[in-house]
């Protein structure tokens, strides 16, 4: 790797995590991009990069938040176990599929969460409290009866797009600590970078241990 080659690296790690501080999206989400069209790399090399930054950035939160007592892996154990299942999936899957069509995957995804934010923000007419409380209570109706499962489903659907995608689903996990599992603000952003470092490394595993495997074989 060159000098250019790093401090574009380095460029792009403080982009990401400015994008992540106004918006709470998962960096990956514009390190997975510029990687690809600046630096050239293959999208899975791209999307193995971004696990790798998705293990390291929420475990440096998780760090901080520990320090205060405010994490509960326990209460959202569920959650942390379908991640890393659907991880583990995911990241088998996308061995599967060519460079060219994960970077068509990645790029019909991005386009979807844009048109469903650019239309939600243009019909957002009630104040943020009410769409809390909206959310919260539709969420809450479902927690009564089918907590666990909602919750471990929730868990593998993450899992699935973190390991597939290598795009961070610790807002995803945010939301559901916080409105199905009734977690506190702080714990929930304390534990949900703790499941999203593990989700990361899960898959950065499964996809290690299966390229390994296909090695082995071709050789």
């Amino acid at each position: 790797m060159v000098l250019l080659d790093v401090i574009l690296m380095i460029t792009f790690g403080i982009t990401a995590g400015i994008s992540t501080g106004l918006t709470g999206a998962s960096g990956v989400l514009i390190i997975v991009p510029l990687i690809d069209i600046f630096l050239g790399y293959s999208m899975h090399m791209c999307i193995g990069i971004s696990l790798i930054v998705d293990v390291l950035a929420p475990l440096a939160i998780a760090l901080i938040y520990s320090r205060y007592g405010n994490i509960d892996l326990k209460s959202g154990g569920w959650l942390a176990i379908g991640s890393i299942m659907g991880a583990q999936v995911g990241a088998i899957l996308v061995t599967g599929i060519t460079s060219m069509g994960l970077g068509n995957l990645y790029g019909f995804v991005l386009i979807i969460m844009a048109i469903i934010m650019f239309f939600r923000g243009i019909n957002q007419n009630q104040s943020v409290e009410e769409d809390e409380e909206n959310l919260k209570k539709n969420l809450t109706l479902k927690k009564k009866s089918y907590q666990v499962i909602i919750t471990l489903l929730l868990g593998i659907l993450v899992g699935l797009m973190t390991g597939i995608l290598g795009a961070g689903g610790e807002l995803i996990f945010l939301i559901i600590l916080i409105f199905v599992l009734q977690f506190p603000v702080h714990k929930a952003v304390g534990t949900s970078s703790l499941i999203m470092a593990i989700t990361a490394l899960s898959g950065t595993v499964a996809r290690n241990l299966d390229i390994c495997g296909h090695a082995q074989i071709s050789s």
